[in-house]
């Protein structure tokens, strides 16, 4: 019968049968792994700002009135390659939206190879057409493959039909 001792963690406090097996490389608290997790930090800090400047300059020349672009992609930098079109469904088409229209699904006209930019200012023209203003932030774009949900959109086969991916 093996004798276990018990002892704690001079990093983080926990209690451990072996602190050699929760050495610096594994306790969360090691001085060595708060080095690491502040580059990891700065790193991501310093990308978000050149990201966020990026949209910044480039919502002075394209206003945006509903939409919050995702700052993990630049707006000059290609969305999607080829030709495609954004579509949205409206929950409740018909409805009025906040500015007493009727809503109603949003089908942007066929683009090709569309920066993130232009995927934005089309975004911004689906929240009011759609009547969706609580989500307005645009992470991304997802790919409509389902044969039955393409042939509402009546498109070429070479055109790729994305819907709006978002979060509020």
């Amino acid at each position: 019968m093996a004798f276990i001792h018990r002892t704690f963690c001079e990093d983080c406090g926990a209690e451990v049968d072996d602190v050699f097996k929760h050495g610096p490389e594994v306790c969360p608290e090691s001085e060595q792994n708060r080095k690491k997790r502040k580059a990891d930090n700065d790193s991501w800090e310093k990308e978000y700002n050149r990201v966020s400047k990026a949209w910044e300059k480039w919502e002075k020349k394209n206003p945006l009135n509903h939409c919050i672009p995702s700052v993990s992609h630049l707006p000059n930098e290609i969305a999607v390659e080829g030709r495609c079109i954004l579509v949205d469904d409206a929950e409740y088409p018909g409805e009025l939206n906040d500015h007493g229209e009727p809503v109603a699904d949003f089908r942007s006209g066929v683009l090709i190879n569309p920066t993130w930019g232009e995927v934005a200012l089309e975004f911004d023209k689906c929240i009011p057409t759609t009547g969706d203003y609580h989500h307005s932030f645009l992470e991304g774009l997802h790919q409509i493959k389902s044969k039955s949900e393409l042939k509402k959109y009546n498109v070429a086969g070479d055109v790729l039909v994305l819907q709006f991916s978002t979060g509020s």
